[in-house]
């Protein structure tokens, strides 16, 4: 009995047809047309809420630092680009603060080639722009 099994071990060969293979890259085929389309959609809602996001760190960034100013002004008076150098202090990228009426109307910053603006108090507070 076992000289019959081990016979039969040696006849078959391992492996996979060519049908098999042929449906397996088929079917991942299928996937991943379905798939990537999905991602990417997905990682484009990231980079949009973590923009929204950035600006809204920026628009308390520049709070905290027209607070601070309003505190201790500076010799030349509150303006944009003083608003602009304390809250450097507070975030770390790049943002432009349009400052009038000692109220700050709009700061934005720009990633990932588009432009978030935060302006406080309107309907839509956050827009972006490609």
């Amino acid at each position: 009995m076992l000289k019959t099994l081990m016979k039969k071990a040696k006849k078959s060969k391992g492996g996979f047809t060519l049908i098999e293979l042929i449906v397996v890259i088929a079917i991942l085929g299928i996937l991943a047309v379905v798939l990537i389309p999905t991602i990417s959609g997905q990682i484009n809602n990231a980079n949009l809420a973590k923009g929204k996001s950035d600006v809204n760190s920026a628009y308390l960034a520049a709070t905290m630092a027209l607070a601070d100013l309003q505190q201790t002004p500076p010799t030349g008076g509150i303006d944009s680009a003083a608003i602009q150098t304390k809250a450097a202090d507070y975030y770390k990228g790049t943002m432009t603060v349009t400052y009038a009426s000692n109220a700050i109307t709009a700061v934005a910053i720009t990633e990932n080639a588009k432009t978030y603006t935060y302006t406080p108090g309107a309907a839509t507070p956050i827009v972006v722009t490609p």
